[in-house]
């Protein structure tokens, strides 16, 4: 496995981490819904505005696990306690999903976005 993605690899991995809708807002019917990047950024936000509170935490990396928190849902979907799946099955799907994206970023990149699900 490459150490870096290629451009092709970035681009495939954007457009799938773009597509996740909120499972809770279009079991609700709601309108205008929310995509996944808008509640990654909210919570980006919410955590930088919040971080200055805890002195033993690391910043940078409190904000890329902010990032990686939700990626594999792009692939699994929005998984709720209401879809009738299993913790186990669920974390399985998404740690499935993050080797994926691991394998398209390559070992530097794509290793440390496992490491920080993980984490």
């Amino acid at each position: 496995m490459s150490s870096v993605a290629s451009p092709k690899n970035c681009l495939e991995f954007l457009k799938t981490i773009g597509k996740l809708k909120r499972t809770g807002w279009v079991h609700r019917e709601v309108k205008e819904l929310r995509l996944r990047g808008a509640h990654t950024y909210a919570k980006l936000v919410i955590n930088s505005l919040n971080l200055n509170q805890y002195s033993d935490l690391h910043e940078h990396r409190v904000m890329k696990i902010s990032l990686v928190h939700d990626m594999a849902e792009s692939v699994v979907g929005d998984i709720t306690p209401h879809c009738g799946v299993s913790n186990q099955d669920k974390h399985t799907r998404e740690v499935n999903t993050m080797q994926h994206f691991n394998s398209l970023l390559g070992e530097k990149v794509g290793g440390e976005m496992m490491e920080l699900f993980m984490d």
